[in-house]
């Protein structure tokens, strides 16, 4: 899959915000805690994409834990710092990682299961002086 059209874009940024809605309320229900570790788009309007660019390759990633990452995100607080997790058949990791792929850090995020998550976002949260990290178990796509 060298080429992915604007319509395929726009789908998969319209399946991750019903994916990030869903786990919004799964984690604020569940209290969901990250901890460190040791070790469907209308036929009938399409948003205007002229803000969308190219997509870009941040790094190959060093960590071997991450099998298939299915997610990422930049951090909104560490420039240069990434999130990711792997699809299903892993825990409920989190992957940091920096530009050059080097792992920064796994975290357990304790309260919830992972089956088959699918996507991450950041964004603000209950509590205003923090940031939040939101993953998409919406599964077997």
């Amino acid at each position: 899959m060298d080429r992915i059209t604007t319509k395929t874009r726009i789908a998969l940024v319209v399946l991750c915000a019903l994916a990030l809605s869903a786990s919004v309320l799964f984690l604020l229900r569940r209290r969901a805690q990250a901890v460190p570790t040791k070790a469907a788009v209308s036929s009938m309007s399409v948003p205007d994409s002229s803000n969308y660019r190219n997509p870009k390759k941040i790094a190959n990633l060093k960590d071997l834990a991450v099998k298939e990452s299915s997610g990422i995100v930049a951090s909104r607080t560490t420039p240069g710092l990434y999130w990711t997790h792997n699809d299903s058949g892993d825990g409920p990791f989190l992957y940091a990682f920096d530009e050059r792929g080097q792992s920064r850090g796994v975290w357990k995020v304790t309260g919830a299961k992972a089956r088959d998550w699918e996507g991450i976002a950041a964004g603000p949260g209950p509590d205003s002086t923090k940031n939040y990290l939101y993953v998409g178990d919406i599964g077997d796509n």
